[in-house]
């Protein structure tokens, strides 16, 4: 090889990090939010990523770096976008908007994708450092939510901290992901770790989502079971028997001045941990669950057309900007919009994701990522389309590759140590 066309690979290599790197950032940081909030456009930046997400894909595609979860979600997506677009032939209307978001889901995961494949052996474990880094800076945004509402002059229709997100619940699966990454990848117990961990969990606390806390009272219990902990499990378990007394006390007197929306949600995370789960502690889930059942049962086989759960119009349930309700579960969601067969499809992804990435590198941590995605499709039905998501997606579906295990894990540093 000459010098010049080295010199010429080593640029274009240096202008893929780049690009690469701005597909994270964009998602890591929610970087479209943060210019609806400067600019009030909504999807300033999204025409910029997809030429960027075509160009990497371009740069990096390749047979080899094809797997089998890739393989599947690309299978899937196909079969959800044929099956919702089946009603049309009998009179139904299109959701261009619903059918943008899922063709940008394909294209942005596979550029992800096949970019941290093409890194080798290093991919994860960079993938995971960028992640942790951002993760930090989005709690500590969330932390000092009321100054960027303040800044931007922002209207958050819940008393709620998010942070650069939309939503705190977009933060609190955030939140999740990076107290994952924290509490695997660690390989000792230092200062650092230990401010991450706390600011992780203070932004998660603030978000006041019950689907957020009820996952990390169980990741940590299955994380303490994974690594043998009994001990500091039954202390953990005592701990929060201990509590109790302690979070009746706050939720009935308020002492912290919390608005009554908060204290309702703590008391009803409370409940769902006495065994009572119903329509008032789901938020009305429930009932929109069981107003899609009823929807399916009128169909299948067949769907109702991509768009149709995620506003179900006439459901009598409307958000606090007026619009519809969907149906907030992902599976209802693909079920009700493209039919059985693109459904049994989307588990047999799953079954595919799961089986890849827990037996390639960092399997806890992709344990712990798999139990905050799937967990969050059973609540919402915006998971597909959410690019945090599609980002911790991207990363799954690589983590099974066998181009990404690290060449000796006993002597591979953890993502930890590179991070802040």
């Amino acid at each position: 090889m000459t010098e010049s066309s080295a010199g010429i690979r080593t640029r274009r290599q240096g202008w893929l990090e780049a690009l690469g790197l701005l597909l994270i950032v964009y998602s890591g940081m929610n970087l479209n939010g943060i210019m609806q909030f400067a600019t009030g456009v909504l999807g300033f930046l999204s025409p910029l990523i997809l030429g960027v997400s075509l160009a990497v894909i371009v740069a990096c595609a390749s047979r080899k770096l094809v797997g089998d979860a890739y393989i599947w979600f690309s299978f899937f997506m196909l079969a959800y976008g044929l099956g919702g677009l089946l009603p049309l032939a009998s009179g139904g209307e299109l959701d261009s908007t619903r059918l943008i978001a899922y063709v940008g889901t394909v294209i942005y995961c596979s550029a992800v994708y096949f970019f941290i494949a093409q890194r080798g052996r290093d991919g994860l474990q960079w993938v995971l450092t960028v992640v942790q880094i951002l993760f930090f800076f989005d709690c500590i945004a969330v932390l000092n939510d009321g100054l960027i509402v303040s800044y931007f002059g922002i209207e958050r229709p819940e008393e709620r901290a998010s942070g650069f997100f939309d939503n705190p619940n977009e933060a609190a699966v955030m939140a999740l992901y990076f107290l994952v990454i924290i509490a695997t990848t660690a390989t000792r117990l230092s200062l650092a770790t230990v401010l991450k961990f706390a600011v992780a969990l203070a932004a998660l606390l603030l978000t006041f989502s019950k689907t957020g806390m009820l996952l990390f009272v169980f990741l940590s219990g299955a994380f303490l079971l994974a690594r043998r902990s009994y001990g500091i499990l039954a202390m953990a378990l005592l701990c929060m028997l201990a509590l109790y007394p302690v979070i009746q006390f706050v939720v009935s007197v308020n002492p912290l001045g919390m608005t009554d929306e908060q204290v309702l949600r703590i008391e009803q995370v409370v409940d769902i941990f006495s065994g009572e789960v119903d329509n008032k502690t789901t938020t009305g889930r429930v009932e929109l669950w069981s107003i899609g059942l009823e929807r399916i049962g009128k169909t299948i086989p067949l769907g109702s057309g991509i768009g149709s759960y995620h506003r179900m119009e006439g459901s009598g349930h409307l958000d606090l900007e007026g619009n519809w309700l969907g149906v907030h579960n992902t599976f209802l969601m693909v079920l009700g919009e493209s039919g059985l067969i693109p459904f049994l499809i989307f588990l047999g992804f799953l079954f595919v994701l799961i089986r890849t990435s827990l037996s390639g590198a960092y399997s806890l941590t992709m344990a712990g990522f798999l139990v905050v995605f799937i967990s969050d499709m059973f609540v919402t039905h915006g998971v597909l389309t959410l690019r945090l998501h599609n980002l911790m997606l991207a990363i799954m579906m690589a983590a099974g590759l066998e181009r990404t295990r690290p060449a000796d894990r006993r002597t591979t540093r953890s993502a930890s140590d590179f991070a802040i």
